[in-house]
């Protein structure tokens, strides 16, 4: 996305727009729509406490999330998106946030307040489906 921005502005010769449309095709295939459960990665702790991440890109700004999902613990759960507050729930969650993200690559880290086994680490204690608002 970066080299994309990069050479719309230093376009010169014909061999640079075939690069930029070339570039542009691949960021389209790749774009995302959502970030399913299964994407989630144990992550360490996170300021004391258990934490996953969730890598996502798209090729345009997007305005909000949609959050659907639950947790099998009692615990509280808190979503940033490139260390940045987003939201924060107990138990299920099914809502949708408006927050302004730039086109380019990302990261969603999930924190758990509460305890997790080395079992629950690799199998989720949790399932969460984030779809992005244009």
């Amino acid at each position: 996305i970066h080299l994309k921005k990069i050479l719309r502005k230093n376009t010169l010769s014909s061999r640079d727009k075939i690069e930029l449309e070339s570039i542009e095709k691949n960021i389209q295939m790749f774009d995302m729509n959502k970030v399913v459960p299964s994407v989630w990665m144990w992550s360490g702790n996170y300021e004391g406490q258990p934490s996953w991440k969730a890598r996502f890109r798209f090729a345009n700004k997007k305005h909000g999330l949609e959050l659907i999902g639950h947790g099998c613990k009692n615990g509280a759960w808190k979503l940033l998106v490139d260390g940045q507050f987003v939201d924060a729930w107990t138990g299920t969650v099914q809502r949708k946030k408006m927050i302004y993200i730039p086109a380019g690559e990302h990261e969603f880290r999930l924190v758990y307040f509460g305890d997790v086994s080395k079992i629950e680490q690799r199998q989720l204690p949790f399932e969460i489906e984030v779809k992005f608002i244009d």
